[in-house]
């Protein structure tokens, strides 16, 4: 499905919270686009160090500022519903643009695109966990990537598709980039824009701490796709840990196969560098664990809760 081509206008939207050691850096970054954005909205939830302060200072910075502490996603509907951009840029507090991030992204929507995705990489990785992830960015954002979330989208199908679900939070992408395909349309990966993370994991426990972060707010995205995967690996890596305590031996086999699974798909399919290749397989099974370990903490505890767009307060400044 092709749109008629017409001028794009872009609004950066940038939720924060405690977000003052990155945020001077990415609005640096957001404001010295060589295509400019039409504006930047930064939603502050109520952070308790100097994030509003340095966000101020930025001259064409609109901070929208609220007095309690929502997700992410709910900041994006809120800076939705004010943009006057029509299409919104939601860019994470510790992102890093480059210098042609935008002109590369509005590439995609010339063709007729209604949404984009950039080139992810970490920002100036110094411990061999940072430089792995980053290798492994190098290998699997190729021509032949296939975007399976949206982070850049046209306001009109956020409107009409009733997107962004505060629902499924932390999967909020990847329910957009669903609903974007649903539709019938394609998003954009542009392999020029490059969007340098710098709050990327640096250590094994970080990495760990992430996958459970992620498993542990999984499961209203099931509820609402289903994916046969996820109940899947959940009851395996369950069904491991069981086997840890009962049977250590058959565990450890058990394990040693999952691990050289990821090993020959690093070495064959990915084409890992030799100095990652015995690490990752090890880190990525673990990585499992904890994805799964979150996804049984959220079920136990029941989904993380919410503040709907309907109960808002926000003052603009």
């Amino acid at each position: 499905m092709v749109q008629k081509k017409h001028k794009y206008l872009v609004t950066a939207v940038i939720p924060v919270y405690n977000s003052a050691a990155y945020i001077s850096e990415t609005l640096e970054s957001v404001l010295d686009q060589s295509v400019p954005f039409v504006e930047v909205i930064v939603v502050n939830g109520n952070s308790k160090d100097d994030t509003a302060h340095i966000a101020k200072q930025f001259k064409g910075v609109k901070l929208v500022q609220l007095d309690y502490e929502p997700e992410r996603i709910v900041k994006r509907n809120i800076a939705t519903k004010i943009a006057k951009g029509n299409v919104l840029a939601f860019i994470d507090s510790d992102l890093v643009l480059s210098k042609h991030w935008l002109k590369e992204i509005l590439r995609g929507f010339e063709q007729g695109y209604i949404a984009a995705v950039d080139r992810r990489a970490v920002y100036k990785p110094r411990t061999y966990i940072a430089k792995m992830n980053d290798h492994f960015f190098d290998l699997r954002f190729t021509d032949d990537y296939r975007p399976f979330t949206a982070w850049v989208v046209t306001k009109d199908f956020l409107q009409n598709s009733g997107h962004l679900d505060e629902s499924v939070i932390g999967f909020e992408d990847k329910d957009l980039g669903d609903a974007i395909y649903a539709s019938g349309h394609a998003i954009y990966f542009a392999k020029h824009a490059f969007a340098y993370h710098n709050g990327e994991p640096t250590t094994v426990a970080a990495e760990l701490r992430r996958h459970f972060w992620f498993g542990s707010r999984a499961l209203p995205y099931w509820k609402k796709h289903k994916p046969f995967d996820k109940p899947f690996k959940v009851g395996l890596f369950f069904f491991l840990t069981a086997l840890f305590f009962v049977k250590p031996l058959i565990f450890s086999g058990l394990f040693a196969l999952l691990y050289a699974y990821v090993f020959a798909k690093d070495l064959f399919y990915w084409k890992m560098h030799i100095k990652y290749l015995f690490v990752h397989p090890f880190l990525a099974v673990l990585s499992e664990f904890a994805y799964a370990y979150g996804f049984i903490y959220c079920l136990l505890r029941g989904p993380a809760r919410y503040v709907r767009i309907s109960d808002q307060k926000a003052d603009q400044y």
